[in-house]
């Protein structure tokens, strides 16, 4: 019985997010309609296309950037990266990088929103952080200052709440920061 109850509650809690990630997905549908588009909120991008793209040579600056549909393959160095709306990938410096949209269509465009992280704040964060909660151990790409991390419903909530404020455009300049 109880074995049925935490199936049931994973499924209920997967449904969920997958409906935050739709309402989500529909609001920047509402706002993109460019491979580009840097947002009236600070320091938001978004991005939409209809197609997959070959190679694009970048320099990723301390970012994080949740896909809200399709499939996107990042090549920082020897490291390939592959994610979705499952993940959202996070670096926390500036490294060149080569990244390819791989999964878009007409019916499917590729959908993301990404936000540059304000260096000084990352400094603070890091240095307030508690060295035991940062751990010795981290994996490759977290030393080489990137990572890909399963998405969780806080930070679909919090990406929510931001980009809301772009149905609420005379509520930016109090909310976003």
């Amino acid at each position: 019985m109880k074995r049925r109850l935490a199936h049931r509650t994973r499924r209920a809690d997967v449904r969920a997010m997958q409906e935050t990630l739709d309402s989500i997905r529909a609001q920047v549908m509402r706002h993109v309609d460019s491979s580009y588009y840097e947002t009236p909120v600070p320091r938001v991008i978004m991005s939409k296309m209809t197609e997959p793209t070959s190679g694009m040579v970048t320099i990723y600056e301390p970012v994080t950037c949740l896909i809200l549909q399709g499939t996107k393959q990042v090549a920082i160095g020897d490291a390939v990266i592959d994610y979705d709306a499952s993940s959202y990938f996070v670096a926390s410096l500036d490294l060149p990088a080569v990244g390819r949209v791989v999964e878009a269509s007409l019916d499917k465009p590729y959908v993301a929103a990404a936000l540059r992280i304000d260096r000084v704040v990352l400094a603070d964060l890091i240095a307030s952080m508690d060295a035991g909660a940062i751990g010795n151990e981290a994996s490759a790409s977290e030393q080489a200052g990137f990572a890909v991390a399963a998405v969780t419903p806080e930070l679909l909530e919090a990406w929510g709440g931001l980009l809301a404020l772009l149905d609420r455009p005379d509520d930016i300049s109090m909310l976003a920061p």
